[in-house]
C-alpha cells in the first residue's frame, strides 16, 4: 500500500514494514523511471510525509539504497525472523 503510513493505514498492519532510500537516490530513481526534472521529483518528494516520520512508525526497515539483489536479500532475511523479532508492536 503506497500511502500506508499517510493514511493512517499502518495501524492495522503488523509488521510495518518500510522500503526506503535516501532522498538521493530516491530522487535519481525517480526521475529515471517518471522522466521528471530535478524540481519535478524533488517537489514530489517533497510532498510526502517525511521518511524519518515513516521511520518512526515501521517495525522492519529495508535499505533500498543498493541494488536490486540486496533489497531481496533483506526481505527474504526479514522472512526468516521470528515474528516477534519483526515487531517492537509500537502503536
Amino acid at each position: 500500500m503506497p500511502l500506508l503510513f499517510e493514511s493512517g493505514t499502518h495501524r492495522f498492519t503488523r509488521p510495518r514494514v518500510l522500503v526506503a532510500c535516501d532522498e538521493q537516490t530516491q530522487q535519481q530513481r525517480l526521475m529515471a523511471r517518471n522522466g521528471l526534472t530535478a524540481q519535478q521529483a524533488s517537489a514530489r518528494i517533497s510532498s510526502q510525509m517525511p521518511l524519518e516520520a515513516k521511520r518512526s512508525l515501521a517495525d522492519v526497515l529495508i535499505d533500498n539504497n543498493r541494488d536490486l539483489d540486496a533489497t531481496r536479500r533483506q526481505v527474504n532475511d526479514m522472512q526468516l525472523m521470528p515474528e516477534n523479532a519483526q515487531c517492537s508492536h509500537r502503536d
